[in-house]
């Protein structure tokens, strides 16, 4: 017997909840926007009250809140560092 099941209803049967679900999804499209959108950008962050993500390139230190909100999840697709940043 062959069991065919997406992989939403994979993580649903192993118990992972919708918020759990939807942070994977939002780790992977911050991943792509990351790795996509140039090459200097370095994260992808989504912010709260921002549709879309914002992305930061070498030499700017990305902010953990903006005047629309806070910083909700980011994702280095390369490696860097920071010092403005307490």
């Amino acid at each position: 017997m062959k069991l065919n099941f997406s992989l939403a209803t994979a993580f649903t049967l192993m118990g992972l909840s919708n918020a759990t679900l939807d942070l994977l999804a939002t780790i992977a499209e911050l991943k792509a926007y990351c790795t996509t959108v140039g090459p200097n950008t370095y994260v992808a962050v989504r912010y709260e009250g921002i549709v879309l993500p914002v992305s930061f390139d070498f030499g700017q230190c990305y902010p953990y809140e903006l005047p629309a909100g806070l910083a909700q999840v980011a994702v280095f697709c390369k490696t860097t560092t920071c010092y403005n940043n307490p």
